[in-house]
């Protein structure tokens, strides 16, 4: 609990707000500052976990009456000398021992401990095939990121030359200001370790390693341009311990097929038809993602028809797949000779000439 901080501006809401309140502002803003929406966002993340505390502190009713007396100057600043206890005005009755309170805000020993940061999240892009889009797929991927040294287990000095930082006494952890309110910061000399000795040979000081990684990863079908596949625990190491390591997230770009086209699920493709088999009627073979079919073509077909092959298109994730759509487009002989463009006179007497009469006013 940090009484620097305003909560209830974090979360925009008055401090009469009550826990639904707090509840529908916090999944607001929660989901819009997400991790998962906000890949490699510095700035988002250090917002969520801003909204998270302040969550966490408004939403306890034990919490947030402490948070309220602390910031309305319940506590004086000569600290909690001659009090074992008190009745916090207005908080429902509620009775508070300072001893719990003083525990709960600045922890076992009244200072307050940073928060294990979580590790950066790295992100990759991945071409796939037209094809590898929409069946799905898999890709082994090569790629480099920060992980705990293994030699000296992230502390970044030898083990077998380690001993007590003088500076802290081995807390890695020194006392900023005074009063109730002093701050628990790293230890400048041994940077938090608790411990002094000669760097690690294997990292060089720095407690991490910049290593190769090679992971197979599944890319679900269905994938289109910038979906991002989500691997957790694959990008680099958490900070202070505990914090866990970032995700690495799998951009896909997808490359363009020779004569099939993407809308949604649905594939779409044209066919072209000799005159007369679009006259007379004809069964093709249409290739699809799954090879070819052959495809009936009804007699007296015309250019821009469009014929449903279901259940062709592209695969869901979920299950399922949309539909491949055949787009007739009628194409004429190449060559007219004499004798073909009599034969097309002859079959002029069985042509609508009125075809454009709608265009006559």
């Amino acid at each position: 609990m940090d009484f620097s901080r305003d909560y209830y501006k974090i979360l925009g809401i008055p401090e009469s707000a009550t826990k639904e309140e707090i509840k529908k502002a916090f999944r607001k803003l929660a989901k819009k500052y997400h991790p998962d929406v906000n890949p490699g966002n510095e700035e988002a993340e250090k917002k969520f976990k801003e909204i998270n505390e302040a969550h966490d502190v408004l939403s306890d009713e034990s919490k947030r009456a402490q948070y309220d007396a602390v910031k309305r100057g319940a506590f004086s600043s000569g600290g909690f000398e001659g009090f074992s206890g008190f009745d916090y005005p207005g908080g429902r009755g509620m009775s508070f021992d300072l001893g719990d309170i003083f525990g709960d805000i600045f922890g076992r020993s009244g200072q307050y401990e940073r928060a294990p940061a979580r590790g950066r999240d790295l992100v990759i892009r991945v071409e796939l095939s037209f094809l590898e889009a929409a069946k799905g797929t898999e890709r082994e991927i090569s790629y480099r990121r920060l992980v705990e040294c293994a030699d000296c287990g992230g502390v970044g000095i030898q083990a077998a030359a380690r001993s007590a930082c003088p500076t802290c006494g081995g807390s890695g952890r020194m006392k900023r200001g005074g009063g109730i309110l002093s701050v628990a910061q790293a230890c400048e000399s041994c940077r938090g370790a608790g411990v002094t000795g000669s760097a690690c040979g294997s990292c060089g000081g720095a407690g991490t390693k910049d290593v190769p990684e090679r992971i197979k990863v599944k890319i679900p079908p269905g994938a289109s341009r910038g979906t991002k596949v989500r691997v957790a625990g694959k990008g680099e190491m958490g900070r202070a311990g505990g914090g866990g390591s970032g995700d690495l997230y799998l951009e896909v770009e997808v490359g363009a097929h020779r004569f099939f086209k993407r809308e949604g699920f649905d594939i779409i493709m044209e066919v072209p038809l000799n005159y007369s088999e679009a006259v007379l009627g004809a069964t093709v073979e249409v290739p699809t993602i799954d090879g070819a079919v052959k495809v009936k073509i009804p007699p007296g077909t015309e250019s821009g028809k469009k014929i449903r092959l279901k259940g062709k298109g592209v695969y869901k994730s979920g299950g399922g797949r949309g539909d491949q759509y055949v787009v007739v487009r009628v194409v004429l002989p190449r060559e007219q000779d004499d004798e073909y463009r009599k034969l097309v006179k002859e079959m002029a007497k069985w042509e609508d000439n009125d075809i454009r009469a709608r265009f006559v006013k």
